[in-house]
């Protein structure tokens, strides 16, 4: 049996483990492991990031060694020296690949796509935002798409399941709005390797789950300048959601646009998944902080701290000062599009992950204003 995590380990425990690690550098091996630039214990932390250790010491050798041949691109990535391949912009104009153009038979006619979130339209101004994204698709491909949506679902609960059952449903593309389903999406894909999956998430170097995101850094460089033109004080707040990749990178984005216009002003940081009472998210005990940037993806519709800039009135209301709106129409409608187009397959360099982290906006308002752009990913509305 194999010891679950954060239990004591005993002498049959690691010997257990050590057949277990014997029995899995044998099956690497006889994959040509011993051909790549890496250990079979990297192997290891592939493979046990998608099967559970302990159905892992269940397997057979000949189990293992299917399992392992489903996840053998995701071994090779390490030997890359970029893990990732980067779609900086959707592809514009004829730029199908010529083989796709012949090759018709890798064109779908039409697609089932499913949406999956976290939460649900009613209370998450995220899924409200995806929503949107979801109606443009179907507008853009009305005969060819048909679209299911399921809400409320646990990343740590039920999104395998949810995921599997999908994709036993013939799904041909799942888009996971989550991030924290990236886990149950990489587990799924090694099952169902003719399912698209993606997540929405950011620099993950997996080729079985593809990854979608804005380069948020940009618009919120700009609400950095505009809390700075409005701030009474050399304070300005910044509410980040969770220490995940890409929030460290708008956090910087923003202190380095406050300073564009207010060099010695400074932000006053806090963290929407580690709330303190002492310490809340409206600045309320900071009379220096008033105007400050919060996300908060449970906030219900008219609070206006879905996305934004606000100030905090005398009466601690907020009143909105410039709101970004997220184009999740254009990563969806370009996407679906190259899988009609046949330039799916085209996008992955060799055994890398695509990661898509598309970022032109456009911005008009009072203060600010930027070249607009016919597919921006999102818009800031002052």
């Amino acid at each position: 049996m194999c010891k679950a995590s954060g239990e004591s380990w005993t002498d049959d425990d690691r010997l257990s483990f050590s057949s277990f690690y014997t029995m899995f550098r044998q099956q690497f091996l006889a994959l040509g492991g011993g051909g790549l630039n890496l250990t079979a214990g990297d192997a290891m932390l592939v493979y046990l990031s998608v099967y559970r250790y302990a159905d892992a010491c269940e397997s057979t050798p000949s189990q293992m060694k299917q399992n392992l041949e489903k996840l053998w691109d995701e071994v090779k990535v390490l030997t890359e020296p970029q893990a990732v391949a980067l779609s900086l912009e959707p592809k514009q104009g004829p730029g199908e690949p010529l083989l796709a153009k012949l090759n018709i038979f890798t064109k779908p006619s039409e697609l089932k796509v499913v949406f999956l979130h976290e939460h649900n339209a009613e209370n998450s101004a995220w899924v409200r935002a995806h929503d949107k994204g979801i109606e443009a698709l179907q507008q853009a491909f009305p005969d060819r798409v048909f679209i299911t949506r399921k809400e409320n679902i646990e990343p740590e609960v039920d999104a395998e399941q949810v995921l599997e059952d999908v994709a036993h449903d013939n799904a041909d593309v799942v888009f996971t709005s989550s991030a924290r389903m990236h886990t149950a999406c990489l587990k799924v894909a090694a099952q169902h390797p003719k399912t698209r999956i993606l997540n929405c998430s950011l620099n993950a170097p997996h080729p079985l789950v593809r990854t979608y995101y804005p380069r948020a850094y940009e618009v919120t460089y700009l609400l950095g300048m505009l809390a700075g033109v409005m701030a009474k004080t050399d304070r300005v707040g910044y509410v980040a959601a969770n220490p995940v990749y890409g929030i460290p990178a708008a956090v910087n984005a923003y202190a380095q646009g406050l300073k564009t216009v207010r060099p010695d002003a400074k932000v006053v940081l806090r963290w929407a998944c580690l709330q303190d009472p002492a310490h809340p998210l409206d600045f309320s005990d900071r009379q220096d902080v008033e105007i400050f940037y919060a996300r908060d993806n449970r906030e219900p519709e008219g609070t206006h701290r879905d996305y934004g800039l606000v100030r905090r009135m005398p009466d601690g209301s907020l009143q909105p000062l410039g709101l970004p709106v997220w184009r999740w129409d254009t990563f969806y409608i370009e996407i679906v599009r190259s899988i009609f187009d046949g330039a799916w397959d085209s996008d992955a360099a060799g055994a890398r992950a695509v990661n898509y982290w598309w970022g032109t906006q456009r911005c008009r308002g009072r203060s600010i204003t930027t070249k607009t752009c016919p597919q921006a990913l999102y818009s800031c509305w002052t």
